[in-house]
């Protein structure tokens, strides 16, 4: 016994052809290059709009946005820095997608923005993802040079690490945030 008369039944099916018919009409229209440099432009500028909303949260001159009180995952230092996605790991993950996007067509002021906000947030998720496509697109675009500079930076880093014996797991059991034991709930 499914009720069939209400109309909220058939979301998942209506959500997937609306997205087919967007994929499809987007898919069936030819882009010129300069109309992909301006949709990407017009991205990029919309994550920068949002890394400053996260630092007008960060001073404290925020009007709108209203943090509640009882958080679900404790131990969230920055949980008032959620810009327009209210919750930190969200907006930390929307804006870590675009820092190589930004480097990629040349605005490196918008990058380093977008990066520094990313660290200013402290989501581990979001700077390891910001780094693994900063060494993608290093593969794929940098000469051999600043590759090979890029690489003994990371191998410095990682015999450091070795060499102090910080365990990655310890560092995970210490810094969850709560969320192992929101997990096992």
């Amino acid at each position: 016994g499914i009720d069939s008369s209400n109309f909220w039944v058939y979301k998942t099916q209506f959500y997937f052809t609306a997205y087919f018919l967007l994929f499809y009409a987007v898919s069936t229209y030819s882009f010129t290059q300069k109309e992909i440099n301006r949709i990407l432009t017009v991205m990029v500028w919309a994550a920068a709009g949002m890394a400053c909303y996260v630092l007008i949260q960060k001073l404290g001159i925020d009007q709108f946005f209203i943090v509640k009180q009882r958080q679900d995952i404790l131990g969230v230092d920055n949980y008032g820095l959620v810009g327009a996605l209210g919750q930190p790991t969200l907006v930390s993950s929307f804006l870590s997608f675009f820092v190589v996007l930004a480097f990629s067509i040349r605005k490196y002021l918008i990058s380093a923005i977008l990066a520094g906000t990313i660290v200013l947030i402290d989501s581990k998720v979001a700077i390891a993802a910001v780094l693994v496509s900063i060494f993608a697109y290093s593969l794929f675009t940098w000469n051999r040079v600043v590759l090979g500079i890029f690489l003994a930076f990371g191998l410095a880093v990682s015999f450091s690490v070795y060499y102090l014996e910080i365990s990655p797991i310890e560092v995970i059991k210490k810094e969850d945030n709560g969320r192992l034991n929101t997990w096992k709930q």
